[in-house]
């Protein structure tokens, strides 16, 4: 776990002065992690509620169980207010240096734009390093600028061009 002091920007909205806690989720996370996921569900044609509580449920344990997934989440003052998902990949190349994914970045739109986006990749960052990944990759949707933004000033570049295809 990981905690930090933040100050905002001077506004009065809540964050200034407060702690934000970067931490690995658990189930009582669960509502607010499907909540943060349903704010961007729309770019990619999701359907916001298309799991059930039980599902859920189940996913996260499988999730949690799985040594190489650290489901993150940012809290201030008891609520999530983050949440992105890193992937530790073993692999035969790069002499067996692993390489790190970071996938559902999501932050409450209520605390954007104060650091916290920032907060949880630096964490990300940290913990991949700590496992001696050789890379950390991540993607995210055309349209998100904003995110892009914030990825090259964490120092990420844009070095490939992506393709997906959706299989269901």
């Amino acid at each position: 776990m990981l905690t930090h002091g933040f100050c905002g920007n001077g506004g009065g909205d809540g964050l200034e002065r407060d702690t934000i806690t970067i931490r690995r989720a658990t189930r009582r996370d669960i509502p607010s992690l499907l909540r943060l996921y349903g704010m961007f569900a729309s770019a990619y044609d999701d359907d916001p509620d298309g799991i059930l509580p039980g599902e859920a449920d189940a996913l996260f344990d499988r999730i949690d169980a799985d040594g190489n997934q650290a489901l993150l989440v940012a809290e201030q003052e008891n609520r999530v207010i983050g949440t992105l998902v890193l992937v530790v990949v073993p692999n035969l190349a790069h002499r067996g240096q692993p390489w790190a994914i970071v996938e559902n970045v999501a932050v409450d739109e209520r605390a954007r734009d104060r650091g916290v986006g920032t907060l949880m990749m630096e964490e990300a960052v940290r913990r991949a390093r700590g496992a001696r990944c050789y890379k950390l990759v991540l993607s995210a949707h055309h349209t998100r600028t904003e995110s892009h933004r914030l990825y090259r000033n964490l120092g990420l570049q844009q070095t490939h061009l992506g393709f997906e295809m959706l299989l269901i």
